[in-house]
């Protein structure tokens, strides 16, 4: 999220996505999911990686994931037959 960052020169928090200006930056922002942004202090303007961030899942939560797949394919099996 761009509330998250700060800007690298003035470690100002506001600033904005900004538009990519030719082909070569709208190829580098779908390749490497990078998103030019500006700050509105100092005018900054740059490259900043998207991170994605995937929620840890426990073994646990794993098991009963498992199992309910599991007993709802079983029951839909026995229930069409």
């Amino acid at each position: 999220m761009a509330s998250l960052l700060s800007c690298p020169k003035c470690n100002n928090f506001y600033y904005y996505q900004s538009r990519q200006k030719n082909v070569i930056e709208i190829i580098r922002s779908k390749l490497f999911f990078q998103n030019v942004y500006r700050c509105h202090e100092c005018g900054f303007r740059g490259w900043v990686f998207i991170s994605v961030k995937f929620p840890k899942i426990s073994k646990r939560q794993i098991t009963i994931i498992s199992l309910i797949f599991i007993l709802s394919f079983l029951f839909s099996y026995f229930l069409t037959r």
